[in-house]
Formats: C-alpha cells, structure tokens, sequence
C-alpha cells in the first residue's frame, strides 16, 4: 500500500497543477443547478440500483467541485462508505462510457490523486485541516459521552429523492458561501464520518442500520449530523481567501490534471451572516425542489397570488408543507397550528410545527447538545424560505426536542417591519 502511495505521488509530481492568480476578483466555473438522477432495474431480482448525472461545465467528476459521495450502488442502494478516505462516486469509473481498462485506471488514478494533492498542502481552507487523531481525540469522545443515545424507534424509510436532496442542499450551500476548499470539505466529512460511525452503529446495535442507504432513517440521522458537524466546523472565522483546485479537461488518455485558483469570498458576511445565508439557501432549495416535483399535482402548496395574506391561508400553506414532508418518509406523524394575534393579516402569530419521530431526532439533538450555531432544522429552513415568498419573516424562532418530537415554533412579521 505504501508503495501505490509513492507511485501515485510520483505521478501526482509529474503533472503538477498550474497555479492561476489574479490581481482582482477570480470566480472558478460553478456547477450546472441541475443533477439528473436515473433508475435503472437490475436484470435479476427486479432490484433497482441508481446513479448520479451531474450537468457541467466540466466533463469529469461533475465539475470543480463535486457533491458529497452518491453513486456507489449496492443492493440497489445509494452508499457512502466510511472505510475510504475517496468518496468520489465510484460509479463513474465503471460505468459504460469507461470503456477500455485504460480509462477505467485512468479514472480511479485521477480520483486518488485529490486525496494527496491535500495532503501535499497545496490546498487551503477555513480552519486547519483536520486529522483522524482530531476527530477522536479526547475532547471529541468528551462530548460524545455527553450526546443523547439514538432512540430505537421505528420510522418510516425517506424518499431517495427528498434525502439527497436535504443532504445536498446543505453542501451546494456549503460552495455557494466560497467559505472553505471543497476537496477540504470532503475530507474533514470523511474524517468525522468514519469516527462518529462505530459509536453509533453499536448504540444502535447489531442491524439496526443500513450503512450508506440514504432512504434508513437511522443512517440519514448520522450521517446529517456528520455533515453539520463538518459545516459548523468550517463556519467557524472562515477565511476571506483561499486557494481551490480545479480538474480540467483531459483527454480518454491522459492523466487527470488540476489548476488552482484563487477564491475570494464576500469580505462584508460576518460568520453570524453566512449561518443565516446557508440557512436561507438550504430552505430555498428544499421548496424548489417540492414545487418542482408537487407542483402542478393536487398536493401542490396552495398558491398565493397576494402577499401578506390573511392568516388562515398561511396556515394552509404551512399544513401542506408538513404533508409533504411526511409523503417523503420524513417523519411518522406531523401537524401545523397558528395563533393569530388579529383578523387580518398574519404579523405577529405564532406559528408551531410538529412532527413525530422525525428522521433528523438524533442528529438535531445531539448538534443542540453542543450548542451548534448551524442545525439541521430542515422544517425551520423551508418555512422561512416558504413565508418570504409571500411578504413575511420568520423571527423568534426555536426548536426543540420532547419525547420523540421535534417541535419547531416561531413568530411570523410582515417584510417591512423587520
């Protein structure tokens, strides 16, 4: 194994990336909005394995900056892997279009190169990279002591869809903020991934949990914390400069090779501001994606053609937003409840949301437990995001977590009042 590392090192050497700065402002090609996900049925068994598209600018890997770790199909499951330090999607480098074993060496030998091309600190981010020894050091296993056991209920499995798309609205968010090196990114998730799994496989216990199946509420809870986890670690003072790699277009033949490039994020964004804009960016995402998907059916969110309307239509919006996360396995159970503070529009009514046995209990516990300042409230983040399109801000807001429930509370005001 060593000498693989000195052979892909050597080769790493010999195509070195080509440093591009600039004296102003420099953007790196951003990723196409749309990632086209495909079904396919397998030919025995009638089990169906899935694959990730992504739409670029960039032919390899999905673009300069790739998504967290979706492709490896197994059992007809989309899996993460804690016991790899690569979560590119593996898929790629067998898929049809690899079609000679040239291609295929040339693909896995490219998607190593990341790893090292890191750890030759020719990439810099937020904080300090982070190690294995790091993220199991003492006080890391402290506060792990500390975090409540995940509960051994039964909830329902989560749409693939719904899951991926809470999973990569968070990082899409992650890369439109220019807060941290996405190749950083990747690997303090893998590192905090891989030393929070076995504590939690085995409080689970013995096959409780599908590794790396998004749709198993047991695994989506750990592995959203583990995201979260690695987001509130890189919001912490993130750095107004830094530098990226980016792959560049190679031939079928040829080694995959990387530009770096410098990356500037917006100096006027305290970190309190960039909590607030991932949040903003994630519940966007998450009511696009239900538009877009219930939008012309009958479960579509009502829609609204004036803004500031009266309270009793914001309470149906909202009651058709938690139906909708249940009809995507989000939780068992859930409602919406407003108290209205007059009878006409809505400022200043407090609005409840509850859901029962979420698939987010444990990891939103547990983020509370350590007084996270970035959650994953997906509930608080599409409201907020569903309430701005019709002229009110969510304000006042907490959650909190009783008996199995999450229950997410908040007090609606008109725009221009805020």
């Amino acid at each position: 194994m060593r000498f693989l590392y000195h052979i892909l090192a050597l080769l790493l050497v010999q195509y070195r990336p080509i440093v591009s700065l600039s004296t102003g402002r420099q953007r790196r090609p951003r990723r196409a909005a749309t990632h086209n996900y495909k079904t396919t049925a397998a030919a025995a068994g009638g089990d169906a394995s899935h694959s990730w598209n992504f739409s670029s600018n960039q032919k390899r890997f999905g673009g300069s900056r790739r998504a967290f770790g979706l492709g490896r199909a197994r059992g007809g499951t989309i899996l993460f892997s804690e016991n790899s330090e690569e979560d590119e999607p593996r898929s790629n480098c067998f898929a049809e279009d690899a079609r000679t074993d040239t291609a295929r060496r040339r693909c896995i030998l490219s998607a190593a190169a990341v790893p090292l091309a890191y750890c030759r600190g020719e990439v810099a981010g937020a904080s300090e990279p982070l190690t294995s020894a790091d993220a199991d050091n003492v006080q890391a296993r402290i506060e792990r002591s500390l975090r409540p056991k995940p509960s051994k209920i039964i909830r329902p499995r989560l749409n693939l869809d719904f899951a991926v798309t809470l999973m990569r609205s968070s990082y899409n968010a992650v890369d439109s903020l220019d807060i941290v090196s996405m190749q950083q990114f990747q690997r303090d998730f893998f590192l905090i991934r891989q030393a929070e799994y076995k504590p939690y496989s085995e409080a689970l216990g013995a096959g409780a949990m599908i590794q790396g199946d998004l749709t198993d509420p047991n695994y989506f809870d750990f592995i959203s914390f583990a995201q979260y986890n690695t987001i509130l670690r890189e919001l912490v003072d993130p750095p107004l400069i830094f530098t990226e790699q980016i792959p560049v277009e190679v031939g079928d033949d040829e080694p995959q090779r990387f530009d770096s490039i410098v990356v500037k994020r917006d100096p006027s964004l305290t970190s309190a501001d960039l909590i607030r804009r991932h949040a903003d960016l994630v519940g966007t995402a998450i009511i696009d994606k239900l538009i877009e998907k219930f939008g012309k059916t009958a479960s579509a969110i009502p829609y609204i053609e004036t803004e500031r309307p009266s309270g009793e239509k914001l309470l149906q919006m909202m009651k058709q937003l938690v139906n909708l996360f249940l009809v995507q396995g989000f939780a068992f159970d859930g409602s919406a409840a407003m108290a209205t503070s007059s009878a006409g529009d809505a400022s200043g009514a407090q609005v409840t949301i509850t859901f029962n046995s979420p698939a987010i209990l444990w990891s939103g516990q547990s983020l509370q437990a350590k007084k996270a300042k970035i959650v994953n409230d997906f509930a608080l983040k599409a409201s907020r995001a569903l309430m701005r399109r019709v002229g009110y801000e969510v304000v006042g807001e907490t959650v909190k977590y009783a008996q199995n429930n999450e229950l997410t509370t908040f007090t609606l005001m008109m725009q221009n009042a805020v």
